[in-house]
């Protein structure tokens, strides 16, 4: 016959079983540890990723500014507007960095 509930102790388990659920809950807070972000690293990893962006979005808006301009500057003659398409694209990477900036700034509060 297999083992019955009357043999079983609830009170006193046996060592092996101490062990193991020592070791269960040992590894359960591991697991906790491992989910709870690491502040130091997601700073970090924010700033690298602004930075990164700032540059991306200067240079794509003045570029695209750039080539705005001299397209209009050789379809109508004039250099004066690729003096406009950089400082259109200026101004593009002004309200696009401060798009960017909004909730870095909000999340200090």
């Amino acid at each position: 016959m297999g083992p019955s509930w009357e043999d079983d102790d609830p009170i006193d388990p046996g060592p092996e079983l101490v062990s193991e659920e020592a070791g269960l809950r040992e590894l359960e807070s591991r697991i906790d540890k491992l989910k709870q972000p690491q502040r130091g690293n997601a700073l970090y990893a924010r700033g690298v990723a602004m930075v990164t962006s700032f540059g991306f979005i200067l240079a794509g808006c003045l570029v695209g500014g750039y080539f705005l301009g001299d397209y209009f500057a050789k379809r109508f003659g004039h250099e004066l507007f690729l003096l406009g398409g950089l400082v259109l694209g200026l101004a593009a990477a002004i309200a696009a960095l401060s798009k960017l900036m909004r909730p870095f700034l909000q999340d200090k509060g």
